[in-house]
């Protein structure tokens, strides 16, 4: 994929899929010509793990360089202290601003002491950029829309009998950050939950709000039914359906005892949809027996 980011920069992703690998840690290199060929780096490939952990991480987001540093020590401190996990999962925000470059490479740097170790991730708002991705952006939600760098630094697997890919209005949309997975007896189930109205009106060129979100319950319907085998299901996206708040805003919707606002808005996943649609991602996990749903985005702890 040929590109160029907002600063002028061009450049090139490259992608390669092998399929049906067996068994066991293969070693590979990367290279642009003589003038660079990397270190050998390592990926694992495993069959039916019945016992594993992993590492879950969130919002590193960082305005320049410095700020990535922490993230830096967090991640060499693993590295150098803990052997047996199988991978990471980041639910987003890798980026303060998606359509700068230095900050996808910053966090890229930072987490070099983990590179042999697989990572899945979800793309949060932050790592949106505008419809027009020549535009740096001001950094304000109406500016992160698009979803599109993401696609330059992830591969993600797709189930051929499922895709991430609806047809509306003669359109075919598809949707960055949209698929699942299995490790051993459990089942991950990632889901974009960036999608505001103005995405589905100035990206996707869509008349009305609320349609992909009606989609993607059909989609996740048909993910989880096909995987409803699994031990434990598990669901990842960026912003949770529920929505952490402090006490202060919890109070502002009341006046005298009286509740003064329709609705304490929360995750676009749920809100942004038709009326039949509505909070239909917390209904999706209830219903369906996800034992854990990870997140980020509110910066804040809860268990």
């Amino acid at each position: 994929i040929r590109s160029e980011f907002t600063d002028g920069t061009p450049f090139v992703t490259h992608k390669i899929i092998i399929k049906n690998l067996s068994a066991g840690t293969y070693e590979y290199k990367v290279g642009r010509d003589d003038s660079y060929i990397s270190d050998v780096m390592t990926f694992t490939v495993v069959n039916n793990p019945t016992n594993f952990f992993f590492f879950f991480f969130s919002d590193q987001q960082g305005f320049r360089w410095d700020e990535y540093q922490i993230w830096k020590d967090s991640a060499k401190y693993i590295a150098d202290n803990v052997d047996d996990f199988s991978f990471t999962i980041n639910t987003g925000d890798l980026t303060q601003n998606g359509n700068r470059l230095n900050e996808w490479l910053d966090y890229y740097d930072a987490r070099k002491p983990l590179r042999n170790k697989e990572e899945m991730t979800v793309i949060g708002n932050n790592d949106l950029c505008p419809v027009n991705t020549y535009l740096l952006g001001g950094g304000e939600d109406d500016d992160k829309l698009n979803a599109i760098n993401m696609r330059y630094f992830y591969t993600y697997e797709m189930d051929e009998e499922n895709p991430p890919v609806f047809t509306l209005e003669n359109k075919e949309i598809f949707i960055d950050s949209l698929y699942s997975f299995n490790y051993g007896n459990t089942h991950f189930i990632c889901v974009n939950s960036e999608i505001p109205i103005n995405t589905e009106l100035k990206v996707y060129g869509l008349s009305t709000n609320g349609q992909v979100y009606a989609e993607m319950e059909n989609w996740c319907e048909r993910d989880i039914d096909k995987h409803s085998n699994a031990t434990w299901k598990i669901a990842v996206c960026h912003e949770l359906p529920f929505t952490i708040v402090t006490q202060y805003n919890v109070n502002q919707f009341y006046w005298n005892g009286v509740e003064t606002k329709e609705q304490r808005g929360g995750s676009r996943i749920n809100t942004n949809n038709t009326p039949d649609h509505t909070y239909w991602f917390s209904k999706f996990c209830q219903n369906n027996g996800i034992i854990l749903a990870i997140g980020g985005h509110k910066h804040t702890y809860a268990a």
